[in-house]
Order: structure tokens, then C-alpha cells, then sequence
């Protein structure tokens, strides 16, 4: 079986320019307008019209392109934030099955030095969240462990990873690209994942992990991921 992928509309008008080639090619004339282009290609690929392809092939980029689609920023307070990525979590969980979680820091974001971005693998694409979350304070740090325990409940701790060194600066605009993270298991990796959403780049050494240990709360979150 054969799968035909349109992921814009671009796709779909170079889509009628080969075919229009390769109709030329055996002799086929088409004329000069799409009239007849347009009118065949939704009957190859059983569709009912030319704007129901567009459509599809709009679709399928806003669902599955990665770091393209779906695309959002939370506003609003630290915890209304936290509120609303735990029903999307929930939703997309329900709806379409979560395949993995990876987490990466954004640096000045606001008043803080950081925010945390959310990328939400689920069968159906990608959900890439930008928040203000942020490890930088103990209340701020409650938050973000709240958001795990719902992860943990769902039985996916194993499947969340996190970027090694920060993923974009808010400052200097909308940088994040989820294809350029290099990624992390969070599972045996506790202390590196709450050193660098918490303090930025690892610079390698146990001092710093042991840093880490100290101002974090990592009772609480050996209970999540440990």
C-alpha cells in the first residue's frame, strides 16, 4: 500500500505541477488552466475536491510537523499555567495516547532567568508548550513537581527525557527547535536534570551535581522519578 503525504499547501501545488509534467510527457494535455488537474486528483486519491486536499494537507503539518505545529505559549500566573498544562495532559492522554515527554529551559523568561517548554509526543504529533515554569524558587519548584506527579499517574516517568543545555532565549526572541535538543532519560539522571533546569549548562562535575542536591527538594522527587 501505497501513502501519499501533502504536509502544506506548497505540497500540493507541486503535487499538480509534476503531474501536469508527467501528463505532458505522454501526451496529454491538460489546457492552460487547473480546471482539469484540479478535478482529477481528488478522484486518485479519494477526496472530494480540491480544497477538501488543501485542507487535509494544512492539517497534517498544524499535527505532526515538528516544532512547527501546535504550537503555544501559557500566560497568566506560574500556577494557572501549571492548571492548564495538567488538562492538556490529561486531554491528550485521553484523546490520543501520550508517547513521551521532553522537557527543555528557555532562558530569560520574563522576571525569571527560565522558563520550562513542554514537547508532548502523542500518536497523532507533536505539542510543543513554552511556560514560565520554572525551577528557579522553592514555590515555583512545588509547581513543576505537581505537573509530574499527574506525569507519574499516567505511568510515563520512564518516558520523559530533558535537554542538556538550554533550548532558546526568550530575549532574543522565539527560538526553541525541537529537532536541535540534544535529550536526556530522566530516569538515573536526577540530579543533571534539576542542576540544568535549575542552573543552567552541566559543567561536568560532581560538585555541581551535589550543588543541586542541596537546593532542591529531591525527597519529593524520588518519589516521582526515582
Amino acid at each position: 500500500m501505497l501513502t501519499l503525504t501533502l504536509t502544506s499547501k506548497n505540497a500540493v501545488h507541486d503535487l499538480k505541477r509534476r503531474f501536469r509534467t508527467v501528463m505532458d510527457a505522454h501526451g496529454i494535455r491538460l489546457g492552460s488552466t487547473n480546471k482539469k488537474i484540479d478535478s482529477i486528483l481528488p478522484q486518485l486519491f479519494d477526496v472530494r475536491d480540491i480544497d477538501t486536499m488543501y485542507g487535509l494537507a494544512e492539517k497534517s503539518n498544524r499535527t505532526t510537523a515538528i516544532g512547527d505545529v501546535d504550537q503555544r505559549r501559557l500566560g497568566g500566573s506560574t500556577y494557572k499555567q501549571k492548571d492548564e498544562l495538567k488538562h492538556l495532559l490529561r486531554q491528550l492522554d485521553d484523546e490520543e495516547g501520550i508517547a513521551g515527554i521532553t522537557v527543555g529551559r528557555r532562558n530569560n523568561v520574563g522576571c525569571n532567568k527560565f522558563g520550562l517548554t513542554f514537547c508532548i509526543e502523542t500518536k497523532k504529533g507533536i505539542r510543543r508548550v513554552d511556560t514560565g515554569l520554572t525551577l528557579e524558587r522553592e514555590p515555583r519548584e512545588l509547581e513543576v513537581l505537581n505537573i509530574f506527579y499527574q506525569i507519574k499517574d499516567y505511568g510515563l516517568e520512564e518516558s520523559v527525557k530533558f535537554a542538556a543545555h538550554p533550548v532558546g532565549d526568550d530575549r532574543d526572541g522565539y527560538t526553541v527547535d525541537f529537532n536541535t535538543w540534544s535529550s536526556v532519560s530522566l530516569i538515573g539522571n536526577l540530579s543533571f536534570f534539576l542542576y540544568t533546569m535549575a542552573l543552567g549548562d552541566f559543567d561536568g562535575s560532581s560538585e555541581s551535581l551535589a550543588r543541586a542536591e542541596r537546593i532542591m527538594r529531591l525527597d519529593k522527587w524520588h518519589e516521582v522519578v526515582a
